[in-house]
């Protein structure tokens, strides 16, 4: 296992891409105003959307590994991997979408759109937790169904968050104890999806609820010795819950974190699978994440408003995968490789970063 863990011997950068993939398939459809059209939301009967699945994917692989990455750092050393993973690409685009999608998409002049404090209030969003979704004049035409500029990164100040709260658990000395994490991520994870199946919810809490869960829920994996016997039989003992009270109870219970559970065991069973490779060496997902959906809205303009799905998809997979490439090789990997760096230089064990990726 540990093998695996260190020379990315598995399928989870692969997943990864395919989550990204996902959230951007999934917001094509509300870029275009075709929300009830989209084709995963229709088949769960309206649980869960493509995204859904995606951040799935996402979150649970993060609690995994980060976890893992946690229980084998120092305080400080998590500190800097942390940054060095999250923030430099994120930066990018920020910066990219004040400075040079705003004032070329922006409905206003350049001087109207520099002089308003909203753009300037944009940058808040360089720190992953005060994230701002609009900014003045841009896509806010009435064609536009959606007038965010970019509406996937609210996820990034949700996984900050967690962070934040490994980082607190580790500097309590609480993850240096496997079997107390084990027990403490358990109980976070089933108390977050209780609480979103049984208690209705306000605004988007119950999104930040799924999302914690799921990833304690990854955390929780990487303490226990997981086969996958044992992720099949979670998938088996879910379907038997789900069906049952999705029949009968669906008017007082909500089922959609029990499809989360089985999205991430069949996330880890793909992952680790020895009969499935789809290993990638390069993660591009986080940039996909990052800028497909300025790019989807600058499409849709571009487009003439038109709603074709496939031709929309085409256009914006193109730069999209693109500009990924282009943050994975200049702004990430050069990043992550300074972290490994440092590490190795103060005696941390080689592919401890990696690992956590």
């Amino acid at each position: 296992m540990s093998n695996t863990l260190t020379t990315h011997n598995n399928n989870f950068n692969f997943l990864r891409l395919v989550g990204s993939l996902l959230v951007l398939f999934s917001h094509t459809y509300a870029v275009l105003g075709l929300d009830n059209d989209e084709p995963i939301s229709i088949l769960s009967g309206k649980l869960m959307a493509a995204s859904t699945v995606g951040l799935s994917i996402f979150f649970f692989i993060s609690g995994y590994f980060v976890s893992r990455s946690a229980m084998t750092s120092t305080f400080f050393d998590f500190i800097k991997k942390r940054i060095c993973r999250i923030y430099p690409a994120l930066i990018f685009v920020v910066l990219l979408t004040v400075f040079v999608i705003g004032p070329l998409c922006s409905a206003y002049t350049a001087k109207h759109y520099f002089s308003d404090n909203n753009t300037w209030k944009y940058l808040y969003t360089i720190s992953g937790i005060r994230m701002r979704m609009q900014l003045p004049g841009v896509f806010t035409e009435p064609a536009f169904f959606d007038h965010g500029v970019n509406a996937s990164i609210w996820t990034i100040s949700v996984e900050v968050m967690l962070y934040i709260f490994l980082a607190a658990l580790l500097f309590s000395g609480l993850l240096k104890n496997k079997k107390i994490y084990r027990l403490f991520s358990f109980i976070v994870a089933a108390t977050c999806f209780l609480t979103v199946t049984i208690y209705p919810l306000p605004g988007d809490s119950a999104k930040y609820f799924a999302l914690a869960g799921i990833f304690f829920m990854g955390g929780f994996c990487s303490t226990v010795l997981l086969t996958q016997k044992k992720a099949f039989a979670v998938v088996i003992v879910s379907c038997l819950l789900f069906i049952p009270l999705q029949l009968f109870a669906s008017q007082w219970i909500k089922t959609t974190c029990i499809l989360c559970i089985i999205i991430c065991m069949f996330c880890w069973m793909i992952g680790f699978s020895k009969k499935i490779h789809f290993r990638l060496n390069n993660d591009i997902s986080y940039g996909l994440y990052l800028i497909a959906f300025p790019l989807q809205q600058i499409v849709f303009r571009l487009t003439g408003y038109r709603q074709s799905v496939p031709l929309h998809l085409f256009l914006t997979l193109l730069p999209a995968i693109a500009f990924a490439v282009l943050s994975w090789r200049l702004i990430e990997k050069p990043c992550i490789a300074f972290a490994r760096k440092k590490n190795k230089s103060a005696g941390q064990l080689p592919g401890t970063f990696k690992k956590a990726e």
